[in-house]
């Protein structure tokens, strides 16, 4: 039906949020920060690992175009 399962909306909300600057984009930095929540089982690698997945035209950015693969991975 075309429906997104609740558990990729509640993800992609919460990458979304740490697109403080609005740019609809999340850098490594942000990455970073989003996976720093207390916790978190060795963040850097975690945000490193997903931008290498995510990040498909290689510009070290999460775009909007890119979220749906971010989530999946977090996933």
């Amino acid at each position: 039906t075309g429906e997104v399962p609740l558990e990729e909306e509640k993800l992609r909300k919460f990458f979304e949020k740490y697109d403080k600057n609005g740019d609809r984009k999340l850098s490594k930095e942000k990455l970073n920060e989003a996976f720093n929540y207390p916790g978190a089982y060795i963040p850097r690698w975690k945000a490193w690992r997903d931008l290498q997945v995510a990040d498909t035209n290689g510009d070290g950015f999460i775009a909007q175009d890119e979220m749906n693969k971010l989530v999946t991975y977090a996933l």
